[in-house]
C-alpha cells in the first residue's frame, strides 16, 4: 500500500525540530483527526450515549455501562458545547458555527446533513416539534426550522438582555438562563414571533436551566468571587407571568448543569464532580450524595439508575440507584490533549496535557491510528531521531525508546534545567530554548541512557521561546529581544554571531531562509551569511501567530488562537496569506509537519490532519537517485549517480526520467535547476558532509530505500516522461 507520508530525517534536514472546507479559503480541507478530548455534554437514548466533544459528536455503545465502547464520531468545525437528540438526529450547539445537524439513523455511521450558522455563539440547544431553540450567547434565543434536516432555516429570534447560556422549552414557553439577567421566560406559541413574558432575577449568573412540572431548576454561579459561589435555585413557574422563589441549595465550586429525575437534582459541579440534591421538598432542598469525578464535570444526563457525566477528559458512568451513595461504574477515557508534536516516518509523536507522550500511526492520513503512550510528567516539546524520542519536561530531558510504537519506554533522563515546548536534534545533541532564563541549553545524547549537559548558554532574561538548528547554527527567537543566531559548530562552546532586531516568536529554517513569526506577522530573512541576516519581507496580514511554524515547498504554515494559516512563500520577498482553517479558541492550531499536501497539526483537543489542495502531490522518485537506478527496484543513491550526472554534463548521458518535463531526482540543492553545483552537493552528500533538498514543486514520495521497499512498487517502477 502506498505510504502517503514522507520521512524527514537527517538525510534531508540538517536538524530535526519539533516544529469539510475552510471557512475563508478553499485551499485547506479537513481530512481526519484523533486524540479527541474535551467532552462538554452528553445525552443517552437507548443503548447509546451521544457526546458533544470539542471536535464534534462521539457515539458510545453503553449496553454494558461498566464497559462503554466507542463506535463512531463525526467531526465538526469549532466547539461542540451542547447536544439534544430527537428522532434520528443529533443536534449540536457548536459555538461560533451555530447549529450542526447529524443523522444518527446508523449510529456506526453518523452523517453531517445540515447546519445553520447563528449570529452569536451557540451554547446549548433544545429540540421541540420541528424547531431547534438555541441559547446563542449575546444573540439571545435563536429559533431554527429543522423540518428539512438538510436545510435548516431561520424562523424567529428574541434578543435577551444579556448572554443566553442555556434553554429549556416547556408548554409553549422557552426558559432561558441569561447570565446576569437571570431567568428569561419567552412565549413561543408562535415560534416565528417570540414574545417576552416575564423574568426572574436570580442572585448570581444562571448558566443552566431544567423544567420539571411547574418548577424551574436554575444553576447559578458567580465567578467574580473567591471562592466561586454556586447554588441551585428552585422557582415556581405555574404562572409564567409571575415566577416565584421556592427554595435554594448552595453547592461548592462552579455548578455547570442540572438534570432532574424524580425527587433528585443531579448537578455537574466542575471540580467537585456530581452533586445530588434531594428536592422532594422544593422549599427546603437538602444534600443527598456526591461523587468526585477526576476531571471537570460540565454536563450530566441520568437514565434509569445511571448518571452519565461529561467530565472534560472522560465520560464517567456512575450508579445512582442509591442517591446517597453513588458508585463508579464505568468510564470512556478521552484523556488526551494535543499540545506539541513531531512527525517522523509513519508516526506522529504528540505531547498532551503536560502528562504524556502519544504515538499515532499516520501511514494512512484518512485513518490515523493511536498506537500507545508513555507517561511523562510535564511533557512538553518533543523531537525524534531514529529509535528515540527526546521530550522536554520540567527541568529534565527524557529519552524514550519508540522502536515499538505501541509501547514507548523511558530509557534515560538528564537535568536540562529547561522547560520548553521546542526542542531540536542534530548529530547526537539536542537543543532547547529555556524561556524563563533566556538560555540555549545543549544536551549531549550520544548515550541515550545518560544524557548530559553540554552547555547552558545565556542570551537574555525571559526571552528564549523557540529554537531551530541548521548547519552549524542555532536560531533562537527572543521575543522583543530579536532573533539570536549562535554558532554551534562546537556544541560545548557556542558563540553568538548576530542578533536580528524584531519581535520573534517562532523560527523555522528552510534552505537559506529563516521564517520568523512575530505577534502579528511573518518575517523572512536571507541567512546565506548567518552572521549578517538580511530582511527580505514582512507580512503583517497574519494574526495571533505563535508557537509553531512549518515550511514545506512553497508554503509556510503557522497557527494562532482561532485559525491555522497558510502563507504563500514561493517568492520569499513577497509572502502573502493564501488561506486559513478555523480551529478552537483558546487552544488554536499548531502545525508540526506538512508533506505531500497534508498538514499535520495539534489543536488542543485533537491531533488533526488537513490537506492543502493547492500544494503539489509527492512524486514517485528518490531524491539523489540520478540514474533512477536504471529502472531496477528498489531505488538507491550510490556513487553511480555521481558518475551519471557527470556524464550528463559531458553530453554522454540523458535524463532517464522527467517529471512534468523536469529531472527532479538530479536537483539535489533545491533550486529547481540542474547545474554542476548539484553534482558537487551530491558528492558532499555521499561523503556525509552535506544534505540534499528537493525542488519545492517536486517533493519526492520516498526519502529512503526502506520507504520505497515498504511502498511495494514493482520492478520497472519509473512512471515518467
Amino acid at each position: 500500500m502506498r505510504s502517503y507520508f514522507v520521512l524527514l530525517s537527517a538525510v534531508l534536514l540538517i536538524a530535526l525540530c519539533g516544529n469539510t472546507d475552510a471557512q475563508d479559503s478553499v485551499n485547506i480541507e479537513y481530512v481526519s483527526s484523533t486524540l479527541w478530548s474535551g467532552v462538554n455534554d452528553v445525552e443517552v437514548v437507548g443503548n447509546y450515549a451521544y457526546c458533544a466533544f470539542a471536535r464534534g459528536l462521539v457515539i458510545l455503545d453503553i449496553t454494558d455501562p461498566a464497559n462503554p465502547v466507542f463506535i463512531s464520531k463525526q467531526y465538526c468545525i469549532k466547539t461542540g458545547n451542547g447536544i439534544d437528540v430527537s428522532d434520528n438526529y443529533a443536534y449540536l450547539a457548536n459555538g461560533e458555527t451555530g447549529l450542526q445537524v447529524i443523522d444518527i439513523t446508523d449510529p456506526y455511521n453518523p452523517i453531517l446533513t445540515g447546519s445553520y450558522d447563528t449570529p452569536g455563539y451557540a451554547y446549548n440547544v433544545f429540540i421541540s416539534d420541528s424547531c431547534a431553540y438555541i441559547a446563542d450567547g449575546t444573540s439571545g434565543l435563536q429559533i431554527i426550522n429543522i423540518s428539512d434536516s438538510s436545510n435548516p432555516s431561520f424562523l424567529g429570534s428574541y434578543d435577551t438582555p444579556d448572554n443566553a447560556q442555556d434553554v429549556y422549552v416547556n408548554n409553549g414557553y422557552a426558559y432561558i438562563a441569561d447570565n446576569f439577567s437571570g431567568l428569561q421566560i419567552i412565549d413561543i406559541s408562535d415560534p416565528s414571533n417570540p414574545v417576552f413574558t416575564e423574568s426572574y432575577d436570580t442572585p448570581n449568573q444562571p448558566n443552566g436551566v431544567y423544567i420539571d412540572g411547574n418548577n424551574a431548576y436554575i444553576i447559578n454561579t458567580r465567578l467574580n468571587t473567591s471562592p466561586h459561589i454556586s447554588n441551585l435555585q428552585i422557582i415556581d413557574i405555574s404562572d409564567p407571568f409571575s415566577p416565584t422563589f421556592m427554595g435554594s441549595y448552595d453547592t461548592p465550586n462552579e455548578a455547570q448543569n442540572v438534570y432532574i429525575l424524580g425527587d433528585y437534582a443531579y448537578i455537574a459541579n466542575w471540580n467537585d464532580g456530581l452533586q445530588i440534591i434531594d428536592i422532594s421538598d422544593p422549599f427546603n432542598p437538602t444534600f443527598e450524595g456526591s461523587y468526585d469525578t477526576p476531571g471537570t464535570a460540565k454536563g450530566v444526563f441520568v437514565n434509569s439508575s445511571f448518571a452519565y457525566i461529561a467530565d472534560d477528559k472522560s465520560i464517567q458512568i456512575v450508579d445512582v440507584s442509591a442517591p446517597s451513595n453513588p458508585v463508579f461504574t464505568g468510564i470512556y477515557n478521552a484523556n488526551f490533549y494535543s499540545d506539541y508534536g513531531f512527525v517522523s516516518g509513519n508516526y506522529a509523536y504528540i505531547t498532551g496535557g503536560h502528562t504524556s507522550l502519544y504515538v499515532v500511526d499516520i501511514s494512512d492520513p484518512l485513518n490515523p491510528d493511536y498506537k500507545g503512550s508513555c507517561s511523562i510528567p510535564y511533557a512538553c516539546g518533543v523531537v525524534v531521531s531514529g529509535s528515540y524520542a527526546y521530550v522536554t519536561a520540567l527541568n529534565y530531558i527524557y529519552v524514550v525508546n519508540v522502536s515499538d510504537p505501541s509501547n514507548p519506554t523511558i530509557v534515560g533522563q538528564g537535568g536540562s534545567y529547561a522547560h520548553s515546548w521546542n526542542i531540536c536534534y542534530k548529530n547526537n545533541f539536542v537543543y532547547v530554548a529555556y524561556y524563563s532564563m533566556g538560555r540555549l541549553v545543549i544536551m549531549d545524547v550520544s548515550d541515550p541512557y545518560n544524557p548530559t549537559l553540554a552547555k547552558n548558554f545565556g542570551l537574555c532574561r525571559d526571552c528564549a521561546r523557540n529554537v531551530a538548528v541548521s548547519g552549524n547554527y542555532a536560531y533562537i527567537s527572543g521575543e522583543d529581544r530579536g532573533l539570536f543566531i549562535v554558532d554551534v559548530s562546537d556544541p560545548y562552546n557556542p558563540i553568538l554571531v548576530a542578533i536580528h532586531p524584531c519581535i520573534a516568536d517562532c523560527v523555522y529554517i528552510n534552505n537559506n531562509y529563516a521564517y520568523v513569526t512575530t505577534y502579528n506577522g511573518l518575517e523572512i530573512l536571507d541567512i546565506s551569511n548567518p552572521s549578517n541576516p538580511i530582511l527580505l519581507a514582512t507580512d503583517n496580514d497574519l494574526f495571533g501567530s505563535e508557537n509553531e511554524l512549518y515550511v514545506s515547498g512553497n508554503y509556510a504554515y503557522t497557527g494562532g488562537p482561532s485559525s491555522l494559516q497558510i502563507i504563500d512563500v514561493s517568492d520569499p520577498s513577497n509572502p502573502f496569506l493564501a488561506g486559513s482553517y478555523p480551529v478552537n479558541y483558546p487552544y488554536g492550531g499548531h502545525p508540526i509537519f506538512a508533506s505531500c499536501g497534508y498538514i499535520y497539526a495539534v489543536t488542543g483537543n485533537s491531533f488533526t490532519i488537513l490537506q492543502n489542495t493547492s500544494a503539489p502531490p509527492c512524486r514517485e522518485y528518490l531524491l539523489g537517485d540520478v540514474n533512477m537506478n536504471l529502472g531496477i527496484w528498489p531505488p538507491t543513491v550510490v556513487g553511480g549517480d555521481v558518475t551519471y550526472l557527470a556524464h550528463y554534463f559531458m553530453g554522454m548521458a540523458n535524463p532517464p526520467c522527467l517529471i512534468d518535463g523536469f529531472w527532479a531526482s538530479a536537483d539535489v540543492n533545491g533550486d529547481c535547476v540542474i547545474m554542476g553545483s548539484d553534482n558537487v552537493k551530491l558528492v558532499r552528500y555521499m561523503k556525509g558532509l552535506d544534505v540534499i533538498r528537493w525542488c519545492p514543486d517536486y517533493e519526492p514520495l520516498w526519502q529512503s530505500t526502506s520507504d520505497a521497499i515498504d511502498d511495494g512498487e514493482p520492478v520497472g517502477w519509473p512512471n515518467c516522461e
